[in-house]
């Protein structure tokens, strides 16, 4: 019963619209997995990211706020 679970979660996870962003923003560019989901949740949810570190998302074409 877990691994049933667990294959469902992972093809679950795969074919969502994050994760075809997160692939795209993390493909041949060697960025931070880290900067790479967080960029693909704003892209997907039409958000905002707001941090200091600017220059690390400036590439991503993301809408960004430094504060």
């Amino acid at each position: 019963m877990r691994r049933e679970w667990r294959q469902r979660r992972s093809t679950s996870r795969s074919s969502t619209p994050l994760s075809l962003d997160d692939a795209r923003l993390h493909g041949p560019d060697p960025r931070s997995e880290r900067d790479a989901v967080i960029a693909a949740t704003v892209l997907v949810r039409g958000m905002m990211v707001v941090t200091r570190n600017v220059a690390d998302f400036t590439p991503m074409s993301v809408p960004i706020f430094n504060p």
